[in-house]
């Protein structure tokens, strides 16, 4: 083989990507037919075969903030049919896994549609079958988990737990690899309801976390309600496909046995939904977090946990709500396993005023114990507004009502920042505690100086019943819109909360649900918040990332969905089904390190999961009408997963002639397919320049010409591009290379007007299928 020959095969063999297909993005061969949605209830003795588990790709569409940063988006997960009267059931409290298990490999092939009417539901009246494909290796994964709900056709009450690993690899971070499992029911067919469930938490294994107990329990099915206070566990990946998973006080029942874990049994002392230590801190195994309404707080594996005190700050006696993780460490409480975070009562006056952290070790015990209390008013930053009012009146909220039993997890967000300060966030009332659906809220940020042991304060977001918190087109921006209270959008019910508890992502941004309003449009909406840090002057502004009425294409079915619903409040608190601190990953992207990240570079966040309604435009018309409302429409509750979906980018290089230099960018496009192009792109480029492609089989990352050379320069590919600003070169693949082979890339440019002088692009890294 020819040097140019061989560094083709080599370049066209480093591409990942395969013809485009999404696992959930996907709609009924036939319109107003009751959707494709699977039954809950399927296992192998059903007509068309078992339901409880399916794997299939996602391949995420690309977006960009009101800020221009960008993401991919898509419905990761639908829930259930659980009634012939709606497309699919309620989505209730969801989750994603602190962090992700990184060289996974897995045998399983992954199916794959291109087609609307074609995906997982076996019944051909339903979907077309559709093909498959195998996964690539050293991929990371993550966890996710969603708790669902409904009312079946015979009346009764349904709750379902939908989990599932999903891998991608760090070279090609839009294609998810979905392994969806029903991990638990409450009862055996739609005339039985055995248990209340609640999320609850899922660690990178796949494993999920839950509570459950008889409360509003009919029976049915043949089986036993369940008594008592009762905290599962669910190891996805060892479910037995064949068989339902059924959540009640018989032994063994229907429960699938090898896959169930039973941490707290039967328990009279009441828990609220759990959070995890995750495999990778604690030495490999399963293990529970969580706490009790008689204050102590629980921990262990499988039975041996340990329930004890010793976990409350100074000052306070007593805890709300649901017990927040981060895997931070910080030197205060002397953790080595991360630290935990919850809602604090005052010893003296009652009023839950303090944010409580305590540190942990890899057993669980407790290392040491700091808490933030409500100063009487609190100024924002950035902007100047001050929560001001009667003393003692701010109170954090969003625990009252089913929160401590249904989820979400939890009310409390921590996470040490670049600098190692600790910032410690939740839900603020203002100017006083109005009751747990009062509208006039605002995201309270705690900082301890980890030097001086200091603490601090300010708003992340914030409104004042009537407006409130600018949203921006970019740092230090115009306005565009601002946060408003969420009675404004609903016409007064429910009346609030207006916001979602915070999210931290790895750097220390914030992330929340909120009521809205648009300058332009003049739409009142709900959306994700992205309240971007700057650790100098300890101020965040806010960017919008999508919202209600928001419009995305699929990027199978080719249809484009509308986001109709993100839910923040129920009739009298927080929606369970809101987001919580425990839906966003703390790592950042593929989880590179994160201490050299700009705050707002794409990548310091490694994916968000978020509950909501959308409605496909399956005839193509322009008009989002389901067929209730007379269209030929579709309407489902998703899991929409957000998360960078670029191809992994090394970011070296950087050399330059001199001022005014900007860095040339190179970026892959094309399949993993013999005889189908790849392509390779470079912008940013001035006329008349040489480039070498260098290609390698090592990441050397070594200084060269005033920038740093990516890859071993194993293979070097000259071109002559013409003209300034991008050029591209394509080529069919003419032959492969074995499979799981890294492949590291990167252009060098020089050209006759500085001759002698490189710039060097980003490195790029891929895999062979």
């Amino acid at each position: 083989m020819s040097p140019t020959l061989r560094s083709i095969a080599l370049l066209a063999a480093g591409v990942l990507l395969t013809p485009m297909a999404i696992g959930q993005d996907s709609v009924a061969l036939t319109t107003c037919s009751g959707g494709d949605a699977t039954s809950p209830w399927d296992d192998v003795s059903a007509t068309n075969g078992s339901e409880q588990c399916d794997d299939f790709v996602v391949d995420l569409n690309s977006f960009t903030t009101r800020w221009g940063v960008t993401y991919g988006i898509a419905p990761l997960l639908k829930t259930s049919k659980s009634s012939a009267g709606f497309n699919s059931s309620l989505g209730s409290s969801q989750g994603i896994s602190r962090l992700q298990r990184t060289g996974n490999t897995t045998a399983k092939t992954y199916q794959v549609w291109s087609t609307p009417g074609s995906g997982v539901n076996n019944d051909p009246a339903v979907h077309t079958a559709p093909t498959s494909v195998s996964a690539p290796c050293s991929m990371n994964q993550f966890g996710v988990v969603m708790a669902e709900f409904g009312t079946t056709d015979f009346l009764t009450s349904y709750t379902g737990l939908v989990g599932a690993t999903v891998n991608f690899h760090p070279a090609n971070p839009g294609r998810l690899y979905v392994s969806k499992v029903m991990g638990a029911t409450n009862g055996n067919s739609p005339l039985a309801n055995l248990a209340a469930m609640g999320v609850g938490s899922v660690n990178e294994d796949g494993t999920i976390f839950f509570r459950a107990d008889g409360f509003g329990a009919t029976g049915g099915g043949g089986l036993t309600v369940l008594s008592g206070n009762n905290i599962f566990g669910v190891d996805l990946t060892a479910r037995d496909c064949t068989k339902l998973n059924v959540i009640s006080d018989d032994s063994p029942g229907q429960k699938d046995g090898p896959a169930l874990q039973h941490y707290i049994v039967n328990s009279s002392d009441v828990h609220s939904t759990p959070n995890n230590l995750p495999p990778a801190v604690n030495g490999g195994s399963d293990f529970y977090l969580g706490l009790t309404f008689s204050t102590t707080f629980a921990r262990g594996p499988v039975g041996s946990v340990a329930t004890t005190g010793g976990h409350l700050a100074a000052g306070t006696n007593d805890m709300r709500g649901v017990q927040g993780y981060s895997t931070s460490n910080f030197g205060a409480v002397s953790s080595s396993a991360g630290i935990c975070c919850g809602l604090g009562i005052d010893a003296v006056s009652g009023m839950s005023d303090h944010l409580n952290v305590w540190g942990v070790d890899a057993a669980g015990g407790i290392t040491g114990t700091l808490g933030c209390q409500l100063p009487m008013s609190i100024t924002d930053n950035s902007d100047g507004f001050m929560t001001l009012g009667p003393a003692g009146t701010l109170e954090f909220d969003h625990y009252h009502s089913q929160t401590a039993f249904q989820g979400g997890n939890a009310q409390v967000a921590a996470r040490v920042d670049q600098n190692g300060d600790l910032l410690v966030a939740a839900i603020v009332d203002h100017p006083l505690d109005g009751g747990s659906d009062w509208p006039v809220n605002a995201v309270a940020v705690c900082k301890i100086d980890a030097g001086t042991g200091a603490e601090t304060w300010t708003l992340a977001g914030w409104n004042d019943g009537v407006s409130g918190k600018a949203i921006l087109d970019g740092p230090g921006g115009t306005a565009i819109g601002n946060l408003i209270p969420l009675n404004i959008v609903t016409g007064g019910t429910p009346l609030g909360p207006s916001m979602s508890a915070p999210m931290f992502d790895s750097v220390g941004n914030i992330y929340f649900l909120s009521a809205l309003h648009i300058n332009a449009s003049g739409d009142d909406a709900t959306g994700l918040i992205r309240a971007i840090y700057d650790p100098g002057t300890f101020s965040y502004e806010l960017d919008l990332v999508f919202k209600t009425g928001d419009i995305f294409t699929g990027s199978n079915t080719g249809l484009d969905y509308l986001i109709t619903f993100l839910g923040i409040a129920d009739s009298n608190s927080a929606a369970s089904g809101a987001s919580w601190s425990g839906n966003m990953s703390d790592v950042a992207h593929a989880s590179i390190p994160s201490g050299g990240l700009d705050t707002n570079d794409n990548r310091a966040m490694g994916g968000v999961v978020i509950s909501a309604s959308i409605i496909y435009d399956t005839d193509s018309d322009g008009s989002f009408d389901d067929c209730a409302a007379l269209g030929a429409d579709e309407d489902y509750n998703v899991l929409l997963y957000v998360g960078v979906d670029e191809w992994e980018n090394l970011d070296k290089g950087k050399a330059g002639p001199g001022p005014g230099f900007v860095t040339p960018r190179m970026a892959f496009t094309g399949n993993g397919t013999a005889g189908s192009d790849w392509n390779v792109s470079l912008t940013n480029m001035q006329p008349g320049e040489l480039f070498f492609l260098i290609a390698g089989f090592s990441q050397i990352n070594s200084a060269f010409k005033f920038g740093t050379l990516v890859p071993s320069p194993d293979i070097i590919l000259p071109g002559f591009p013409t003209g300034a600003g991008s050029f591209s070169i394509t080529s069919p693949w003419p032959v492969g290379l074995p499979s799981c082979l890294d492949l590291y890339w990167q252009t060098w440019i020089t050209g006759p007007a500085s001759l002698g002088n490189f710039s060097a692009t980003n490195g790029i890294r891929s895999t062979t299928p």
